[in-house]
């Protein structure tokens, strides 16, 4: 029986700091001038605007959004019969965004996910739906993945991340310690009648970190925020290098999204593109985010095996699948994996595919699946 429960109410949204794109969507068309929309968003939204574009044969509004959340740069594209359907998805979908970033933060202390770990090794906690759907999301992907994607890490991400302020690498005892840790069959999650969940990490120290999942979650769960509304056409959201696409039936353009190359962060260089009229791609990597301990830069994704960054094993891995959180951690497990046992997971796992870019000397080498190949349109 698990201990008496007590409730986590639902939070004050925030949005964090930017960071840079390590995907990039390219889009056609023309038409007027771009319009402001007036009301303030939920969200940190950096621009709102709406103008008329002929799409193929099709006449519709486009509407576009840039905004920060989870530490990253967003964009959300809308196309709709007029403005005020292209509004109204916009405003869902950011609602959305924002609901999710407050509950899954864990670098904020007044998140559900921050309560969670506080109260590892104690009682329950019962939370919302978006935080209970989100852990099952991740448990489900932790098992299909063999444990490559784990997204108990946290210990161990804290313990990385304290070696670089350090300038140290941590002990193999430390190591050991946090890898004692991260035992998700340990994990308590369980559906209420209210839609709400009960939550408990039975062991002190346990620390969830969804950062492998969330991004690409979000992006699809706002896509289904947009959808829900007054009946946009097509609707893409980009979370950093997650992202969701949809268009209804019929919609005469599909969505070029770009692959970066992984050696030139800085500059933004595309290495190639697909198109896609349905689904979610993520690409994880090393552009802009790592670990610097001792002068060595590592990579910032930790293996959960070795309790060590997977620096060296890939530059870039970018995965396709219907479900946006599945692509995202997805994506974190073949970076753990390598090129070929990561080719091998995305065989076994249904509607996956991806490209994996490993370096040989400064020369990029591709390991990609036939259902990849068949949506890449180059760069």
């Amino acid at each position: 029986m698990m201990p008496a429960m007590r409730r986590v109410s639902r939070w004050t949204i925030r949005s964090m700091a930017a960071a840079a794109m390590a995907l990039a969507c390219v889009l056609g068309g023309c038409g007027g001038a771009d319009e402001p929309a007036a009301a303030p968003y939920a969200t940190d939204a950096v621009s709102v605007t709406f103008r008329q574009e002929t799409v193929g044969d099709r006449a519709a509004v486009r509407g576009d959004a840039d905004f920060v959340t989870m530490s990253t740069e967003g964009r959300l594209v809308v196309y709709a019969a007029d403005r005020a359907r292209a509004e109204t998805a916009i405003r869902a979908a950011l609602d959305r965004v924002a609901e999710i970033a407050a509950a899954l933060n864990r670098y904020d202390p007044s998140s559900e996910l921050s309560a969670i770990n506080a109260a590892a090794g104690g009682a329950p906690l019962e939370v919302s739906s978006t935080t209970g759907r989100a852990i099952e999301a991740a448990r489900h992907w932790w098992q299909a993945s063999d444990g490559a994607f784990n997204p108990l890490v946290g210990p161990l991400v804290v313990l990385w991340k304290e070696a670089a302020r350090a300038g140290v690498e941590p002990s193999d005892e430390a190591g050991e310690a946090a890898r004692a840790l991260l035992d998700m069959s340990a994990l308590d999650c369980e559906p209420l009648a209210d839609g709400r969940y009960r939550v408990r990490l039975p062991q002190a120290g346990m620390q969830l970190d969804l950062g492998g999942l969330a991004k690409g979650w979000a992006a699809e769960e706002a896509v289904a925020a947009a959808r829900r509304t007054e009946d946009p056409h097509s609707v893409l959201v980009m979370l950093g290098g997650d992202g969701t696409v949809w268009s209804e039936p019929g919609w005469p353009r599909k969505w070029t999204v770009a692959v970066q190359d992984p050696r030139d962060a800085g500059s933004r260089t595309v290495l190639t593109k697909i198109e896609l009229a349905n689904g979610s791609v993520v690409t994880s990597g090393d552009y802009y985010r790592y670990l610097e301990v001792n002068g060595r830069r590592l990579s910032h994704i930790i293996d959960p095996g070795t309790g060590r960054p997977t620096t060296g094993r890939l530059a870039g891995a970018t995965v396709i699948h219907p479900d946006g959180g599945g692509a995202d951690a997805l994506a974190t497990a073949c970076m753990v994996l390598g090129p070929d046992e990561a080719l091998a997971l995305l065989a076994r796992t249904a509607g996956a595919d991806g490209l994996m870019l490993s370096l040989s000397g400064e020369a990029l080498v591709r390991h990609e699946t036939a259902g990849f190949a068949a949506c890449e349109i180059g760069p």
